[in-house]
């Protein structure tokens, strides 16, 4: 080889390697920020394309832990987010129950956003691929997910077409959780968006029609309406939440102290959700108690159980019971001897 030849080929290599060192430099040009309006997508897009999906997100997960809950919550829909603009709909096989799911509804969101009604029947195939209905809990949350970014596409004004359309595009064997509840919980607690960031909103509480809209849906759709009441219920400062609930009566009761239960697991110490249970009525305190004991399944702790922990075995039985809100398609207390 000539000297001119080895001189052009030192070169070459010298700015192929120059390349490849800029390319890792650019790797991490985006930083990471507490305070980012946008919740750091562009860093997670970033993340997924140099350490790929499972770390980036279990970074995700380690980084945001500390954060405030709304905010682990809406990062959580960024994160989702940017796992469809990288991976399309099977990024939803990596999102998780952490920060409410909030991963679920953000890739869900997105892709029906730019996908529509195709987007929404392929959505369900994939929550099913992912996790099975031997795991139903999972994949009803995925459900839930795709319920959200349903009301998002077809407007918060078109209630009643977003639960036909999780009717007729989605398979969703329990009525109370599901797609139909992502549907009444958007509706209940919209996003309002803030540039390329999220805020939560909470619908105005009235007085005078406190149960709206669950009294004039269809039959079939009050279960879970109910149930994401009491959960936005719960949220609201300024209603006694407690007692809207208690001044309805039947089906429509139980499941309104079962979402106030649901959301109370968001308090990471279960003697104070027990606390505020018990100062309704003994059977809401029931219901109240049953609906965190589902709020806390699949957290890989014991504070489901301990929601149930009464001294009568029976109603500890019947608790457990109450707290499968698949109706008995899976019990998330299958291990509780």
């Amino acid at each position: 080889m000539s000297a001119y030849r080895l001189f052009v080929l030192i070169l070459v290599l010298a700015a192929l390697i120059g390349i490849g060192f800029s390319a890792q430099q650019r790797s991490s040009d985006i930083a990471y920020s507490d305070s980012d309006a946008a919740y750091n997508r562009p860093y997670w897009e970033q993340q997924i394309s140099a350490h790929g999906a499972a770390r980036a997100y279990a970074e995700f997960v380690q980084t945001n832990a500390a954060a405030p809950r709304n905010r682990q919550h809406f990062s959580a829909h960024a994160m989702g987010a940017a796992l469809y603009t990288k991976l399309g709909m099977s990024g939803i096989a990596v999102c998780d129950q952490t920060f409410a799911f909030g991963c679920y509804h953000g890739l869900a969101s997105k892709a029906i956003a730019e996908g529509g009604e195709k987007a929404i029947q392929a959505l369900d195939a994939e929550c099913t691929h992912a996790f099975g209905k031997q795991e139903f809990n999972l994949m009803s949350m995925c459900q839930h997910g795709i319920g959200h970014g349903i009301l998002e596409y077809v407007g918060y004004q078109d209630l009643g077409q977003a639960l036909e359309m999780c009717t007729s595009l989605v398979d969703q064997p329990a009525p109370r959780v599901g797609c139909t509840s992502g549907v009444f919980m958007e509706y209940f607690t919209p996003l309002a968006v803030q540039g390329e960031g999220m805020e939560p909103a909470l619908r105005p509480f009235d007085s005078a029609t406190p149960y709206a809209p669950c009294p004039s849906v269809a039959a079939a759709f009050q279960q879970s309406c109910y149930f994401e009441l009491g959960q936005a219920l719960r949220q609201t400062p300024d209603s006694e939440y407690l007692s809207v609930c208690a001044g309805l009566s039947g089906v429509p009761r139980t499941n309104c102290f079962l979402g106030v239960g649901t959301d109370f697991a968001r308090i990471p110490d279960p003697e104070q959700v027990v606390v505020r249970c018990e100062a309704a009525a003994p059977e809401d305190a029931f219901f109240c108690r049953a609906g965190a004991a589902w709020g806390y399944s699949g957290d890989g702790t014991q504070r489901s159980q301990e929601m149930c922990a009464y001294n009568d075995s029976a109603v500890h039985d019947t608790c457990e019971r109450a707290a499968d809100l698949t109706d008995g398609i899976e019990s998330p207390f299958t291990a509780t001897p």
